[in-house]
C-alpha cells in the first residue's frame, strides 16, 4: 500500500494537468490502462484514499475474492489486507 501511495503522490506532484491518466504513472504500471482515471473532486479531501480503495477492489476482483491471493498481488501481508478491508468497509 505504501508503494501505491508513493507512486500516486509522485504522479500528482509531477503532473502538469488536473486529470491523472495511466501516462502519468511509471511505465511498468501501464498495464493498468483498463483502470478508470481519477478526477479531482472537491467533495473528496483524500484522493489517495480513494485511489487505494479502488485499487484494492480491483485486485480483490481479479483474485476472485481470494484474500491470500489478493494480498500476494498487492505485496502486503494478509493481515494488512484484512485491516484495509475493514478500514474501507469492504468486509463481507
Amino acid at each position: 500500500m505504501r508503494e501505491l501511495k508513493n507512486v500516486l503522490e509522485r504522479a500528482v506532484i509531477l503532473a502538469d494537468h488536473d486529470l491523472l491518466t495511466v501516462d502519468d504513472l511509471p511505465a511498468e504500471l501501464h498495464y493498468l490502462s483498463a483502470t478508470p482515471t481519477i478526477t479531482p473532486n472537491a467533495s473528496h479531501d483524500r484522493p489517495l484514499r480513494t485511489a487505494e480503495l479502488h485499487h484494492i477492489r480491483q485486485v480483490l476482483a481479479e483474485a476472485h475474492g481470494n484474500k491470500a491471493k489478493a494480498a500476494r498481488m498487492l505485496n502486503v501481508a494478509v493481515t494488512t489486507l484484512y485491516r484495509k478491508r475493514q478500514e474501507y468497509g469492504l468486509e463481507e
